[in-house]
């Protein structure tokens, strides 16, 4: 799984664990699981899509 195990510290280490996602062409809503030292157990895709419909 991309970014488990990645230390979330600050919005820039949340942008580069998820920094495939600049490529896609639709919004993707994801909520990430971390333990307590801040570390992507894992991720779940909630919704794909635009704001506006979501």
């Amino acid at each position: 799984m991309r970014g488990a195990g990645q230390i979330i510290d600050s919005p820039e280490s949340v942008a580069n664990a998820f920094s495939h996602l600049k490529y896609a062409t639709k919004e993707h809503f994801l909520v990430a699981n971390l333990n307590n030292r801040h570390e992507i157990v894992s991720y779940e895709v909630v919704a794909i899509g635009s704001v506006n419909s979501i």
